[in-house]
């Protein structure tokens, strides 16, 4: 596998190389910025496709409250119950909605609820907003 010898030349980060399919393989890293290098490498991306999928590094909960907008969501953190566990990044934010009618009178009605995409593989605990307000997040 020529690819493989070639990921590990230019990339340090290369923890294992395996074979799924005659013309798939799946690359691990212990390095996201050199992932993401890889993604973006002409020696890489031109020749095959190169992806990262999005289960790998991100996950989504769900936190509810009254008189939020979508922008102060966004702007809210991660935490975890360990204090010791660093914080989470919100990638996006979605406000959730029931519909209301039937056919052409079929209207989106917002809830208090909002779907959150964390950085990461690890739902956290809460989302803080602030320094003020701490919401549980749920699956």
């Amino acid at each position: 596998m020529r690819i493989a010898a070639d990921l590990e030349k230019h990339y340090s980060g290369v923890t294992e190389v395996t074979k799924l399919h005659r013309n798939k393989l799946r690359v691990a890293l212990n390095n996201a910025k050199e992932a993401n290098g890889i993604v973006c490498d002409p020696k890489f991306c031109v020749e095959y496709r190169v992806w990262i999928p999005a289960r790998s590094v991100e996950i989504d909960g769900v936190v509810s409250e009254d008189h939020l907008t979508v922008q102060q969501v966004l702007k809210g953190v991660g935490l975890f119950k360990r204090k010791n566990l660093p914080t989470v990044q919100v990638i996006e934010v979605r406000q959730m909605g029931n519909s209301d009618g039937e056919g052409e009178n079929k209207k989106f009605v917002p809830t208090n609820s909002y779907r959150v995409t964390f950085a990461g593989t690890a739902l956290p605990d809460y989302l803080e907003i602030g320094n003020v307000l701490r919401l549980p997040v749920r699956l």
